[in-house]
């Protein structure tokens, strides 16, 4: 049965079902303020606070400012944007309302299965495609060569800040993300 689950007091032998039809959840991330973000296997993103849906974005009920209802990754920045990855783009949501970037031109490129935040306060978006980084500066975003054209699952880095970055053709360590 797919859907959201609670532990309580660290029991697993009673879980709660959160309300809520989320079917399959894809990913979860929380914010400062205690909101959890339930992203979807094809019904969108679900706003949990205080144990309840508060919010519930799809792509008809955003005006299509989320691309997809089909949600494989969710990030919450420090400054409260939610960022969520789907196979349309990356989608950022804050306060003031939600906004699509688009990483390459081509349609895989913008099949995003992770998102990552550097210790340096680098944006990652694995894809498809390969592993796209986010310019604070301008908000472009550029591929990183050294993984170009490979599927990226998961990102990480090391107790040292090596990147780790998890694909189809293996792990690599240590790419730099850095505009050289």
């Amino acid at each position: 049965d797919g859907g959201l689950y609670r532990v309580d007091d660290g029991r697993l032998a009673r879980p709660l079902k959160m309300p809520g039809a989320t079917g399959t959840v894809t990913a979860l991330a929380s914010d400062e303020r205690g909101d959890v973000y339930a992203a979807t296997d094809g019904r969108g993103v679900f706003v949990y606070r205080s144990g309840q849906v508060a919010e519930h974005f799809t792509f008809a009920g955003t005006a299509g400012g989320l691309r997809s209802d089909t949600v494989n990754a969710v990030f919450v920045d420090r400054e409260g944007v939610a960022w969520f990855g789907t196979p349309r783009g990356v989608c950022r949501y804050d306060p003031r309302g939600v906004g699509v970037e688009q990483l390459s031109g081509e349609a895989e490129g913008n099949f995003i299965r992770s998102l990552y935040l550097t210790s340096r306060g680098r944006l990652l978006a694995g894809t498809n495609r390969g592993l796209f980084a986010r310019d604070d500066a301008g908000g472009a975003w550029r591929e990183v060569e050294e993984v170009k054209g490979k599927t990226v699952y998961s990102l990480a880095e090391d107790s040292r800040g090596l990147l780790l970055v998890g694909t189809g053709a293996g792990l690599f360590v240590g790419l730099q993300t850095e505009t050289r």
